[in-house]
């Protein structure tokens, strides 16, 4: 058997070369290997029936947009994976990026595959679909650029060892990790998401937040593959090198701008060619920041709640970064201490056996949680802690007993105690009010109905604070700016801001990392705004 070789450098193209997986040589590929492993996911563990009557309801330049949307990214997830396997896989000799290449060709297979079950679910015509935009200028240009770099990288033998070779293989990557992948697509998927904003097609939505989850993995690799080629290759570390790949991303930026002029003639759910195009401009800026080059167009976000999908290197390791990593506390910040409440846990448990009647078990668990109150309190000296009751807005609970065992919970307890409730209050709100709470906590974001009720009956809560939830938990994606805004500034002129505790609706458990992280960082800049 021939020996294999360990080279000195990540490209290469011996086939022999780059087989041995240790000692690993780029740590950071074999990180996003373990990651992109740990994400997987199947499309059909969502259903789009819900979605499908949504569909009905869409405006024709709603479903034109849609029908674009999916045309343009279902072929090209197949395109890229071609440009991984006969283009950048050949050239990539260590063992490690060899395994997270080969994770993301079946990624790619499987978004192709995502978009095919939509196509499939929707009362789409193939034909029609993929006609979608053709004809158009603006596609044809995009075409033509993905053929001048991509499709190189189909169709050449590169010479890796050269100079020219690399600097030929550095330009196909940008062109499809960068551009491809990196700007045009998330302008797409922009488009996708915006229909769950207006609370269509939300199981669409989540197909698309897992698509990006994984782009943004894509990305961290390919960003970190040519800076690891770049420090490695001094010839290609250029000035006019430099200077040549910053303009073929702005080209790229140009072509963008165009084909969404088209695809958006008209606005729709409260997207315009022009928004759009500054969240592409946006998307640029950081992608050239993360290659190392200067911003180009210093714009703002328009789309906040996009945010998860705009930072790629920052994403994969944001925990590492917070100074809350290993339990250290920063000072003047504190914590609060949770529990499920006594109610809650007795309605949502099966105790017949046990109990002749409920309300005789909610007293015993009020009891028995009153330990580990008094523990949490003594052991972590939190800001206060809070009581989680969901059920109390459920008409399902005895009020009189419900509050019998939130005293037995607050009794002796040197810290504030909040009372979380989810859900309508319409019908509940009087008797939770006279709860012996320092703190209520109640969502807004997600329910357009508790905010009036608020409003209506805010002197039954003029003793106490209130937990205001203005971000949305039940989606994955964050919330506009805008909207979580306006909410706090009509709770402000409701309550009064030194009355109000900013909080998500209930806990962001169900949200991937990165959503739950940018959710909060969200809400902790509005509560800046109003300090």
């Amino acid at each position: 058997m021939t020996q294999t070789t360990q080279p000195q450098g990540i490209l290469g193209s011996g086939l022999r070369d780059g087989l041995q997986l240790k000692p690993v040589r780029y740590q950071w590929a074999m990180d996003l290997y373990n990651q992109a492993v740990a994400n997987t996911w199947f499309p059909n563990e969502v259903q789009l029936v819900q979605d499908l009557a949504a569909f009905e309801k869409l405006t024709d330049d709603e479903k034109h947009a849609l029908k674009t949307v999916i045309s343009y990214l279902n072929p090209n997830e197949l395109l890229i994976n071609k440009s991984l396997a006969f283009g950048i896989y050949p050239y990539v000799n260590a063992a490690e990026a060899h395994l997270y290449l080969s994770k993301q060709m079946w990624e790619e297979a499987n978004h192709f595959m995502t978009f095919e079950y939509i196509i499939e679910t929707f009362p789409f015509d193939r034909q029609e679909i993929y006609a979608a935009g053709y004809g158009k200028k603006s596609l044809k240009d995009k075409s033509d650029f993905q053929t001048k770099y991509v499709g190189r990288m189909l169709n050449d033998k590169l010479d890796v060892t050269t100079t020219e070779g690399k600097k030929d293989f550095v330009r196909n990557l940008v062109a499809y990790n960068i551009v491809l992948e990196g700007i045009w697509f998330y302008s797409g998927f922009m488009v996708g998401m915006s229909f769950r904003r207006r609370n269509l097609l939300r199981n669409v939505g989540s197909l698309l937040d897992w698509i990006t989850k994984d782009e943004n993995l894509h990305l961290t690799f390919g960003i970190n593959l040519l800076l690891t080629i770049l420090d490695e290759n001094p010839d290609l570390q250029t000035q006019e090198f430099a200077d040549e790949i910053r303009d073929l991303i702005l080209q790229a930026v140009a072509l963008e701008e165009a084909y969404n002029k088209d695809m958006l003639p008209k606005g729709i759910l409260g997207l315009n060619a022009d928004y759009v195009n500054q969240y592409v401009k946006f998307m640029t800026d950081r992608r050239l920041e993360e290659l190392g080059f200067e911003k180009e167009y210093n714009v703002a976000n328009p789309a906040k709640w996009m945010a998860a999908a705009n930072d790629t290197l920052e994403l994969v390791n944001f925990f590492e970064s917070t100074k809350y990593y290993g339990g250290n506390i920063p000072e003047g910040k504190g914590i609060k201490g949770i529990i499920t409440g006594p109610n809650t846990i007795v309605h949502s448990s099966r105790i017949a056996s046990f109990y002749k009647n409920k309300e005789d078990a909610i007293i015993d668990m009020a009891h028995s949680l009153k330990f580990e109150v008094d523990a949490i309190a003594k052991k972590v000296n939190p800001v206060y802690i809070q009581v989680d009751e969901p059920f109390l807005s459920t008409g399902m609970v005895d009020m009189k007993t419900a509050r019998e065992a939130i005293d037995i919970i607050h009794e002796g307890l040197e810290v504030p105690l909040a009372m979380h409730v989810c859900g309508i209050l319409k019908d509940a709100f009087g008797d939770i009010s006279k709860f012996n709470v320092d703190i209520l906590d109640f969502e807004f974001a997600g329910n357009n109905v508790n905010l009036g009720v608020l409003e209506k009956n805010a002197s039954l809560v003029a003793n106490k604070k209130i937990g205001f939830g203005c971000i949305d938990s039940a989606v994955n994606t964050v919330d506009s700016e805008s909207d979580v805004d306006g909410l706090v500034t009509k709770a402000i002129e409701i309550v009064g801001r030194e009355n109000l505790l900013l909080d998500p609706d209930c806990g962001l458990r169900r949200a991937p990392k990165d959503v739950a992280f940018y959710k909060l960082k969200l809400m902790n800049e509005i509560k800046d705004r109003y300090s």
